[in-house]
Parts: C-alpha cells; sequence; structure tokens
C-alpha cells in the first residue's frame, strides 16, 4: 500500500512540475520559473486590418507604419497579444505564411525552428516567437477563418472566438501560445 502511494504522489507532483520545490524533468527539459522566457522582453504585437486585401495581419505596430509606405491601407484594429522578437529559452519561431488568388495569411508556429511547409502558401518570415505549448503564464491565440473573405482572426480571448465561430467563421484551433495583454491596459509598443 506504501508503494502506491509513494507512486501516486510522484505522479502527482510529475505532473504538477516540481518536487518539494524543486524542479523535475518533463520530456526530458527542466522545467522551473527561471526556464519561462523572460516576459520583460516581449513586445506588442497589434492587429491591423486591410481592406484592399480583406485580411487580418498581426505584427509590431512599427511594422504596419512601415508597410503603409509601400501602398496598404492598414486599419490598426488595437493590441493582440504580448510575444518576443527574438528567440528566447523555451520559444519557437511563429512564421508568416502568404497565399495569393485570392489573398491569404496565415500563421504557423515551428517546433524545430526549421521553416514550414504550408502547400499553396510562401514563407513572408518570422513575425516573432511564442510557446508551442501552454506554460509561463501563456494563453491560447485561437484561429478563426472566414472563409468566404479567405481572411483569419487570430485572438487570446475564447468569447470572441466562440462569437466569431458562431457567426459562421470556422473554428481553426489554437495557433500558439502568447502572453496576454495585461488588463489594466500597461503595455507599450
Amino acid at each position: 500500500m506504501g508503494t502506491l502511494v509513494t507512486v501516486f504522489v510522484f505522479l502527482l507532483c510529475l505532473l504538477r512540475g516540481s518536487v518539494s520545490g524543486s524542479p523535475v524533468l518533463l520530456l526530458g527539459k527542466e522545467r522551473s520559473a527561471d526556464t519561462c522566457a523572460d516576459p520583460s522582453l516581449t513586445g506588442v504585437y497589434v492587429v491591423g486590418f486591410d481592406p484592399n486585401h480583406t485580411w487580418h495581419d498581426y505584427g509590431p505596430r512599427w511594422v504596419f507604419v512601415n508597410n503603409a509606405l509601400n501602398g496598404f491601407d492598414w486599419k490598426l484594429q488595437g493590441p493582440a497579444f504580448l510575444a518576443w522578437p527574438n528567440a528566447q529559452e523555451l520559444t519557437v519561431p511563429f512564421y508568416e505564411l502568404i497565399k495569393q488568388n485570392p489573398d491569404e495569411l496565415i500563421f504557423v508556429t515551428s517546433p524545430t525552428g526549421a521553416p514550414p511547409v504550408v502547400d499553396g502558401f510562401t514563407i513572408q518570415g518570422i513575425i516573432g516567437y511564442v510557446y508551442e505549448t501552454q506554460v509561463c503564464g501563456s494563453v491560447p491565440l485561437f484561429v478563426a477563418f472566414q472563409e468566404a473573405a479567405t481572411d483569419r482572426y487570430y485572438t487570446t480571448s475564447a468569447l470572441e472566438h466562440t462569437s466569431l465561430v458562431a457567426n459562421g467563421w470556422v473554428d481553426e484551433g489554437i495557433a500558439a501560445f502568447v502572453l496576454p495583454i495585461p488588463a489594466d491596459g500597461a503595455w507599450s509598443s
């Protein structure tokens, strides 16, 4: 009976990620507060809509300012999430891919770091770095797809995502895990 209790306690601690406050190995990687990416190094990623292409795009505000000079008519819709502009501990690249005729954007992670291959799409580049799994206070970045407009909307709000799906958008799951915009509005770009 004592052995069963010991095994149960060990498994419980393994699932929680610590034994007596010490980090344990989870899938070969040590996990502790020190192995999270530094949240002070994140940047605000905003969402912009280009009515000429009928798509939502995501990135740091300066990217939209720069692209406005290249003929894009961005309508900035506000902050979307926090991500890292450079690779950090346990983060993976978050790629932007584009397809033309009809115009379509998608954002995908690359757990290996190698550029992802998605049929019909070309890589635009890495827009930032995110978590592949929900760790370190991250939240899901949900994806909804409006097929008629070939537009995808990425949001950390489960309510917003569910509402879009209820209004005819297709649920495409979770693209990545990101840090949320603080509710108190304490963010900068």
